[in-house]
């Protein structure tokens, strides 16, 4: 088994001018358009964590782990939150640890997936979801220590 994945993705996405574009692109099954869009909104506005995520999100989708690793790592990078109507609850709550766990996960880096499961748990104490992947990974843990000859 594995950690739960996260579910969906918002429409809307980075800015105002392109998100739109952005949540079309991904419905109509054209990542790599979606991609080049993501990609040149992270550039246009590398200080705000909501292009970020989404491209991490889209990397996610297409199974691009180291992808989904830096795009996440540069959401999480930004630490001071913008007072604007771009700013999206989600890019500054869990889904960025979210992102990162399910990444170091599906590269064999379960210690730090549970990492980031936990951190992930802590902005989202209530989420079920969350709580199982912890649960799941601490239990894999345990066993790879135990199975561990020393």
């Amino acid at each position: 088994p594995h950690p739960g994945a996260p579910s969906g993705h918002a429409a809307g996405g980075v800015a105002g001018r392109t998100g739109g574009l952005h949540a079309l692109c991904l419905e109509l099954d054209r990542q790599n358009e979606a991609l080049e869009w993501y990609l040149r909104a992270a550039a246009e506005a590398p200080y705000l964590r909501e292009p970020w995520v989404e491209l991490a999100r889209l990397l996610y989708q297409r199974e691009e782990w180291d992808g989904v690793l830096y795009a996440a790592g540069q959401a999480l990078a930004v630490q001071e939150r913008p007072r604007t109507y771009i700013c999206e609850p989600e890019a500054w709550g869990s889904l960025p640890h979210d992102l990162r766990c399910q990444a170091f996960y599906h590269t064999g880096r379960t210690a730090l997936a549970l990492e980031e499961a936990r951190q992930a748990l802590a902005l989202s104490p209530e989420d079920g979801r969350l709580r199982e992947n912890v649960e799941l990974l601490e239990r894999q843990m345990r066993h790879t220590e135990a199975s561990t000859p020393y």
